[in-house]
């Protein structure tokens, strides 16, 4: 019997079962386990091994129909947003979807600061620059960065004033922030990222969309390399909330 012995079991167990899942553990010939068989196999409550099923059906991995008949979805139908998936995933499998969401930053973070040139107020500019003072100050603190950065990024999303764009970005920062503790592995990355922030901020200030625009692709483009280039290693916790670049 494979014994779970530390807290948050549900937790534990559900990573296993989902790396079972990613790895194409069943099918046809091995169903998906049951309440009874989770218990039993890792030693853990019914409780607990409903807690499992929920967790798998919340990230949509698994249906559950009525009767608690579980079935296999497909990978399609995954929650990719939330950064337990990720911890279903090979090394190689988490660079490829972060290296995703790179991706769709770069179609849409450039034209979130454009539209902040347009229409940020004084009382934004003056949070991103409180968040940009704090950023420099915890350039060798990578979490408390990322708490600033949250700021910082998130003023230029409000700007837009459209609360539809303001619930993608919130309900992407779990993983958003899987991805940037990666990119905070390359040397110097906070020092450069924040060169990066000054460039932005100006051209914000400046009332400027090309230049916002611009500086927010190059500011993105820094971290490009770390979905390309595999000598940056991709062993991460990736639990938890914040946001860097």
């Amino acid at each position: 019997m494979s014994k779970i012995r530390i807290q948050k079991l549900g937790d534990q167990v559900v990573r296993i079962i989902g790396a079972r899942v990613v790895g194409d553990e069943y099918g046809e010939n091995r169903p998906l386990p049951t309440e009874n068989e989770i218990s039993q196999e890792f030693g853990v409550s019914r409780t607990v091994a409903r807690e499992v099923m929920s967790m798998l059906g919340s990230l949509g991995v698994i249906s559950i129909s009525q009767g608690r008949r579980v079935t296999l979805r497909p990978a399609t139908a995954w929650d990719y947003l939330n950064p337990l998936l990720l911890e279903f995933h090979s090394p190689e499998d988490v660079r490829r979807i972060l290296g995703d969401l790179h991706d769709v930053r770069l179609l849409l973070e450039p034209e979130i600061a454009a539209r902040a040139a347009e229409r940020i107020t004084l009382d934004r500019i003056a949070s991103m620059q409180s968040a940009l003072s704090a950023m420099k100050q915890y350039e060798r603190d990578p979490e408390r960065f990322l708490e600033h950065d949250v700021a910082f990024h998130m003023e230029l999303v409000w700007a837009c004033e459209n609360v539809v764009l303001g619930r993608i970005v919130q309900s992407s920062r779990g993983l958003l922030a899987a991805s940037r503790r990666v990119t905070q592995l390359i040397p110097g990355g906070l020092q450069t990222a924040n060169v990066g922030h000054e460039k932005i901020l100006e051209a914000v200030v400046a009332g400027d969309p090309a230049e916002a625009r611009r500086a927010m692709r190059e500011h993105l483009e820094f971290a490009s390399k770390v979905w390309m280039e595999e000598e940056i290693p991709i062993e991460l916790g990736v639990s938890g909330n914040g946001d860097s670049p």
